[in-house]
C-alpha cells in the first residue's frame, strides 16, 4: 500500500479514475480538478450568502432610518452590541421611541451594556423614570459601568437621592471610577460633605483622577488645606495630572509658592499641561520672566497650547517674543484663537509677519487677521 493509501488507510483503487500503476493520470491533477469544483461551489455558496446578507443589512438600515432617521441608524449600527442583535432590538428601539423620545431611545441603544440587558433594564427604567425623571435615568442607563450594575446599585441611588440629591447622585454615578467601587466611597463622601460641604465634595470625586485615588488623597487634602486654604486644594486636586502625581509635587508646590506667591504656584499648577512637565517649563521660566515680566511668563506657563510646545517651537517663540512689543505680546496673548493660529503656522513665519506689519496690523485684531490670511 503505498504512502497516500497507508496515511488515508485507503486502497489504491480508492478514486475511479485512478488505475493501479497511478501513472496515466497523476494525483495532483485529479485531486486539483476536484479542489477546483468545491471551490467553485463554496464560492457560489459564499457570494449567495454575501448577497442575502447585503440584502438582509440593507433592509434592517431601511427600517431604522424610517423609525429614527439616517443619522441615527448609522448611528446604531456602529454599535457593536446593536448590530449584533439588531432582529431582538428593533421592536424594544419602537417601543422606546414612542416612550421616551427618538433621541432617547437611540442613546439607550448605543450603549453596549443597555443592548446586552435589554429586556431587564427596561423595567429599572421605568423605576428609574419615576424616581429622577426621564432624562437622568437615560444618562444613567447610558453610561456602561452603571448599566452593567443598575439592578445592585439602585438601592444604593436610592439612599444617594435623599443624601445629595437627584443630580448630585447622577453625576457621581455616571462616572465609572464612582460607580465601580460605590461602596467603598460613599464613606467618603460622607466625610468630605461634611469637611468640604456636599458641592465640592461631588466635584472632587466626579473628577476620575481624584476619584481613583480618593484614599491616598486625603491626607494630601488635608495637607493642602492647612497650607494654601481650602479652595485652593480642591482647585489642584480637580486637575488630573496633580492628582497622579499629588505626594511628588506637593515640595514644587512649596518652591513656587516662595518663589511666586501661593496664587500662582496655584494657578500654575492646576493646568494639566503644565503639572505634566513642571520641570521642564519651570526652566524656561527666568528666561520668559526676563522678556515678559512675571506674570507674562506665568501667562505663558499657564497657556495649555504653549505649555506643550516642542524644543523648535518654544526656539521660534522665544524669538518672537523678543522681537515683539511685550504690550502686543501679552494681547496676543489673551486670544486663545489667535495663540493656537501662531502656533499652527509656526511661530518663525509669526516673526517675520510682525516685523513687517505696520502699527494697525500689530493691534490685536489686526495681527490676528494677518496669521488668519497666512494660514489661507
Amino acid at each position: 500500500m503505498n504512502l497516500f493509501a497507508r496515511c488515508f488507510a485507503l486502497r489504491p483503487t480508492i478514486h475511479p479514475r485512478i488505475k493501479s500503476n497511478a501513472r496515466s493520470i497523476p494525483l495532483a491533477t485529479i485531486f486539483s480538478r476536484d479542489i477546483q469544483r468545491s471551490e467553485h461551489r463554496h464560492l457560489a455558496t459564499s457570494t449567495a450568502a454575501r448577497h442575502a446578507s447585503s440584502k438582509s443589512s440593507r433592509d434592517v438600515r431601511k427600517k431604522l432610518v424610517k423609525l429614527v432617521g439616517a443619522y441615527s441608524a448609522d448611528r446604531l449600527l456602529s454599535t457593536l452590541g446593536f448590530a449584533c442583535r439588531t432582529d431582538a432590538l428593533l421592536p424594544t428601539l419602537e417601543h422606546l421611541t414612542n416612550k421616551i423620545g427618538k433621541e432617547n431611545a437611540v442613546r439607550l441603544l448605543s450603549t453596549d451594556s443597555f443592548c446586552a440587558h435589554h429586556e431587564s433594564l427596561l423595567s429599572v427604567l421605568d423605576n428609574l423614570s419615576d424616581k429622577l425623571g426621564t432624562e437622568l435615568a437615560v444618562s444613567l442607563l447610558s453610561n456602561g459601568s452603571f448599566c452593567a450594575r443598575a439592578n445592585s446599585l439602585l438601592p444604593v441611588l436610592e439612599r444617594m437621592v435623599d443624601n445629595v440629591g437627584k443630580g448630585s447622585a447622577v453625576t457621581l454615578f455616571s462616572k465609572s471610577s464612582f460607580s465601580t467601587r460605590v461602596e467603598a466611597l460613599l464613606p467618603i463622601l460622607n466625610s468630605l460633605s461634611k469637611k468640604l460641604g456636599t458641592e465640592t465634595a461631588v466635584s472632587l470625586l466626579s473628577t476620575n483622577s481624584f476619584c481613583s485615588r480618593a484614599e491616598n488623597l486625603l491626607p494630601v487634602l488635608n495637607i493642602l488645606s492647612e497650607k494654601i486654604g481650602t479652595k485652593s486644594a480642591v482647585a489642584l486636586l480637580s486637575t488630573g495630572s496633580f492628582c497622579v502625581r499629588a505626594e511628588t509635587l506637593l515640595p514644587v508646590l512649596d518652591r513656587l509658592s516662595d518663589q511666586l506667591g501661593t496664587e500662582s504656584a496655584v494657578r500654575l499648577l492646576s493646568h494639566d499641561s503644565f503639572c505634566a512637565r513642571v520641570d521642564k517649563l519651570m526652566a524656561k521660566f527666568p528666561e520668559i520672566q526676563s522678556v515678559l515680566g512675571t506674570q507674562g511668563a506665568i501667562r505663558v506657563l499657564s497657556n495649555d497650547s504653549l505649555a506643550s510646545m516642542d524644543a523648535s517651537q518654544w526656539q521660534e517663540f522665544m524669538e518672537f517674543i523678543r522681537n515683539a512689543q511685550p504690550e502686543h505680546v501679552m494681547l496676543y496673548l489673551g486670544s486663545r484663537g489667535t495663540v493656537s493660529k501662531c502656533k499652527r503656522v509656526g511661530w518663525g513665519i509669526c516673526v517675520d509677519l510682525y516685523r513687517n506689519a505696520s502699527q494697525k496690523e500689530r493691534t490685536r485684531a489686526g495681527f490676528k487677521r494677518l496669521v488668519d490670511e497666512y494660514a489661507l
